[in-house]
């Protein structure tokens, strides 16, 4: 419901294998937005923030990286990927404490 599909590479045993990886922000007993990450020996990559869009005015997805990053703070570093059209998260991240060093990687579709 919340990620692209053609961007969404895990598969429900990725998932499930991920679950001590996942915060999630619920209201009613329905998950309404959440956070998805990969651990590494000295880094973390943040695969995917998802928020409802009737909720982003709540700030939710601020309020789950800040406790991604309360969770891990035994790594010194936190990576993401964002495309690059997308300002409005690049804006988000660099308010959030991101920097950017400007690697550029190209992704190519099949279909």
């Amino acid at each position: 419901k919340y990620f692209d599909p053609y961007l969404f590479y895990f598969s429900q045993k990725n998932l499930e294998e991920k679950i001590p990886n996942i915060l999630v922000y619920k209201e009613n007993q329905k998950i309404r937005a959440a956070l998805i990450y990969t651990q590494t020996l000295n880094a973390n990559f943040l695969d995917f923030i998802a928020v409802d869009r009737n909720l982003k005015h709540k700030n939710v997805a601020f309020a789950l990286l800040n406790h991604y990053f309360a969770a891990n703070t035994q790594n010194k570093f936190f990576k993401l990927f964002v495309e690059e059209k997308n300002q409005k998260a690049i804006n988000f991240y660099k308010r959030a404490g991101f920097c950017f060093n400007h690697i550029n990687l190209k992704f190519y579709r099949n279909f």
